[in-house]
């Protein structure tokens, strides 16, 4: 007889139904990145930022399945203030994954992977 098993824990996932889903943005250019996701949940706007990252670096930003009106905001933050790379209005209930690549010098491309 197994005596530590506790009874909500093989039913835990069973209740929980609001699947979470993410934000992806992998750096694949020669400057710092960093993001803002903002989206609505419940009536109320939320707003979400990641780390300022690398290049050849990757972050994420979970987001609730029962989210609606994302936005995904790319910054350069190599300079102060952060210069705007692009501008997304990401898909609600998928796993977004974007990454940012240079297509010159000071020129940015926000591809939807």
């Amino acid at each position: 007889m197994i005596s530590n098993i506790k009874p909500y824990c093989c039913c835990r996932q069973c209740l929980n139904t609001n699947k979470n889903y993410y934000i992806e943005v992998r750096n694949q250019c020669t400057h710092y990145l960093n993001f803002l996701l903002c989206y609505k949940i419940n009536g109320k706007r939320v707003m979400k930022a990641s780390p300022a990252f690398a290049p050849g670096k990757v972050q994420h930003i979970v987001f609730p399945g029962d989210a609606t009106e994302l936005c995904l905001t790319i910054f350069d933050s190599s300079f102060n203030p952060p210069s705007l790379i692009c501008s997304k209005l990401p898909s609600a209930h998928i796993i977004n994954r974007y990454k940012v690549v240079n297509t010159s010098y000071n020129n940015f491309e926000c591809i939807n992977i």
